[in-house]
């Protein structure tokens, strides 16, 4: 059985903890009581709340362990996630990493090369691109992106007009 190790989250010191499990916990009222976390994006994410009445903020869960539990003596600023589900927030499934190398990672580019050469269709405005590529450019948005949406791990890739972008792989 893997033990549970429970950190102070930055900012929310005895209001919140991170475990380095990926589950996040209230210390508020003198109780511990785990968050219920939802999707943010294409990540899992927990709302936290330093006073009542105030607005929250939501925090992703792989970044709240990263920050607790991994040393980042580079300032790398984005935060990995090894095996490439990005609902494993496991420390140990966690790194911190430049944006360059967080495309080198060989399962993301094992999973983009999966949907190279795949005609994308943008739900939103019924555009037909012959790659992910191509309507990347076109929408100013990540490849990545696209591809978590079009295999239903993410529910929009960009914006246009100030409205989410919805993408398929077109037929």
């Amino acid at each position: 059985m893997i033990n549970e190790i429970w950190k102070d989250i930055k900012g929310y010191e005895g209001l919140y903890q991170v475990s380095n499990l990926g589950r996040v916990k209230s210390l508020k009222c003198n109780r511990e009581k785990i968050l219920k976390p939802f999707r943010y994006g294409e990540y899992i994410a927990v709302e936290l709340l330093k006073e009542k009445g105030k607005k929250g903020k939501n925090k992703t869960i792989h970044r709240l362990v990263a920050e607790a539990f991994i040393d980042n003596p580079e300032n790398k600023r984005e935060v990995d996630h090894l095996n490439t589900i990005k609902s494993d927030n496991r420390v140990e499934n966690l790194r911190w990493v430049t944006p360059k190398e967080n495309m080198n990672n060989p399962l993301t580019r094992k999973k983009l090369s999966a949907g190279i050469g795949k005609k994308v269709i943008c739900l939103n405005t019924n555009k037909i691109f012959k790659s992910m590529t191509e309507a990347s450019k076109c929408y100013n948005t990540s490849i990545a992106s696209i591809s978590q949406c079009c295999n239903n791990k993410a529910n929009y890739a960009g914006e246009l007009n100030g409205e989410r972008l919805r993408w398929s792989f077109a037929s």
